[in-house]
């Protein structure tokens, strides 16, 4: 019985048909309780019709447990049930979402939306279902699950792509032990999570044809754009190696009209503000800077994937899917270098997101090889694992990114404590002016709107998103007179803004104010203006 391996694929089904009802309900109604039940009835009508593999072996298993132990123990250990290094956009964007799509997202901003939109259509499901967890909370626990997913089908496609159980756990362990899913994990980069689930389900289905892959292709290009670039990316290429792919290439395309919300609330306005800003440039003295960036980015696959490269050429064995692969690694690569270097927004999103499929293809590529190697399968198998685990571990620990984002960059300690403190003073949204270093993610924790959006992305605030709304002026001067006051200890300034209240760190800045104190907590007054 394969009921772990249903419930695996029922998740993924579950969620791309979700965020596609989602998308389209909200246009004109949106209830989480008819998407859910629609949702969860069209994921049982589907397993109950298509095949699935076995279960995932108990040392794949094993695998994807150590990918939710890394990515979650920050939460649970490091600053218990807070996440101290998300971006509070993903959990802020997803409560603006009521009955429809809103146009904008008040009560927060009047920015327009333009966030990604598959993954806070997925998460305000959960928050309406279980309304006494914080949607910080919630937005974590489904990037844990991502995690999870992405680990599994990374083994499911290896193990299927190459017929053997022991490419997928080569390919499960590469990932396991990888800095990308960890990275987006700690940043809280939960839509480009989503979209990479669904990118690696889409990558399952695709090679045999399935209908299936019609679903997860319009959902990638409705959860983020950057998985969604490299998905034509991989297409394209499919089509030149693999006549066979072509026809459902050609049957796959239509389906991503289903995503057309996407292109109106995210994409067009992405593009618009490209196209608006100034003339496009490029700096060719940052490449030996983008160049040393990507092998510690892409971790332990990077080195293989060379390695296997170097063993093609030396050999001069190859297959299709060999050179597939290796197309794929270098053309992303190429294309990764290109993007990063113009002097834009929107490329810069697409290049950091390209890096991606970087990894991805590492890590096929070694797969590609490795099963024609019969001693690393046997002899050399079990010692070649621990190796990818040992040495992955210790550029998982050493990392200075990865263990500056486990500590927790966003807030500290004494900010999250008084955060807590503040809402259970007042646990209802107002507005407040909050002198802190991490004054958004004090209002996040605190359920309040800072007075300062622009500040620690907490809403999606990038000048290729918002460049053209009349918000985005209005919140640069918000962000001007915050650190006016900051700066110079600008009294006038506050008495001039409309807050309820006014949350001092004393630390941070010391200032006698004329209004009433009505709240203190360690170094922190709170006092109400209006």
């Amino acid at each position: 019985m394969n009921h772990l391996t249903k419930l695996i694929f029922g998740i993924a089904i579950f969620l791309a048909s979700a965020s596609l009802a989602s998308a389209w309900l909200g246009l004109i109604w949106r209830n989480s309780v008819f998407i859910f039940v629609i949702s969860f009835g069209f994921t049982l009508l589907v397993l109950s019709k298509i095949k699935l593999p076995e279960n995932p072996s108990k040392n794949a298993f094993l695998f994807a447990i150590l990918t939710l132990i890394l990515a979650g123990h920050p939460f649970l250990i490091i600053h218990p049930f807070y996440d101290a290094s998300a971006d509070p956009a993903a959990s802020i964007v997803s409560l603006t979402i009521q009955e429809k799509i809103p146009a904008t997202y008040a009560p927060y901003s009047n920015l327009p939306f333009t966030y990604e939109l598959g993954f806070p259509l997925i998460a305000k499901i959960f928050i309406d279902f279980i309304p006494t967890i914080p949607a910080y909370g919630i937005t974590w626990f489904l990037g844990l699950v991502f995690a999870f997913l992405q680990a599994i089908f990374v083994y499911f496609i290896g193990k299927k792509m190459f017929d053997s159980e022991k490419a997928g756990l080569i390919g499960i362990a590469l990932f396991s032990v990888s800095k990308i899913v960890y990275q987006n994990m700690y940043w809280g980069q939960f839509p480009f999570m989503m979209a990479t689930v669904f990118f690696l389900s889409f990558v399952f289905f695709f090679f045999e044809q399935h209908w299936l892959a019609g679903l997860f292709f319009p959902a990638i290009f409705l959860a983020h754009p950057g998985p969604a670039a490299y998905t034509i990316l991989f297409i394209v290429l499919a089509a030149i190696f693999f006549k066979h792919t072509r026809a459902g290439i050609l049957k796959v395309i239509p389906a991503s009209l289903f995503a057309l919300p996407a292109f109106f609330i995210s994409y067009k306005p992405l593009i618009e503000n490209t196209l608006s800003s100034a003339a496009l440039t490029s700096n060719t003295a940052n490449i030996p800077a983008y160049l040393a960036a990507i092998p510690p980015w892409v971790g332990l696959s990077f080195l293989t994937a060379v390695l296997t490269c170097v063993w093609v050429v030396k050999t001069k064995k190859y297959s299709q899917e060999i050179l597939f692969w290796i197309t794929c690694f270098i053309s992303s690569l190429l294309l990764f270098v290109i993007l990063g270097l113009i002097n834009s927004g929107s490329t810069s999103l697409l290049a950091g997101r390209l890096i991606e499929f970087v990894f991805f293809s590492a890590v096929f590529v070694t797969l590609s090889v490795f099963i024609h190697i019969p001693k690393l399968q046997t002899q050399f198998f079990k010692p070649l694992v621990l190796l990818i685990l040992f040495l992955g571990l210790i550029l998982f620990f050493t990392s200075t990114t990865l263990t500056h984002l486990r500590n927790g960059p966003r807030i500290t300690p004494e900010e999250a404590e008084f955060a807590f403190a503040f809402k259970t003073f007042d646990p209802y949204l107002e507005k407040a002016l909050i002198l802190s270093q991490s004054n958004a993610k004090i209002a996040e924790l605190a359920n309040k709107i800072p007075y300062n959006i622009k500040s620690k992305w907490y809403l999606p605030y990038g000048v290729h998103q918002n460049q053209s709304s009349l918000a985005y002026e209005q919140i640069n001067e918000e962000e001007e007179t915050w650190k006016k006051i900051v700066e110079e200890q600008c009294i006038e300034c506050i008495n001039t803004i409309s807050v309820r209240y006014i949350a001092v760190n004393t630390d941070f800045i010391d200032l006698n104010m004329p209004y009433p104190l009505v709240f203190e907590f360690k170094k922190f007054k709170v006092y109400q203006k209006e």
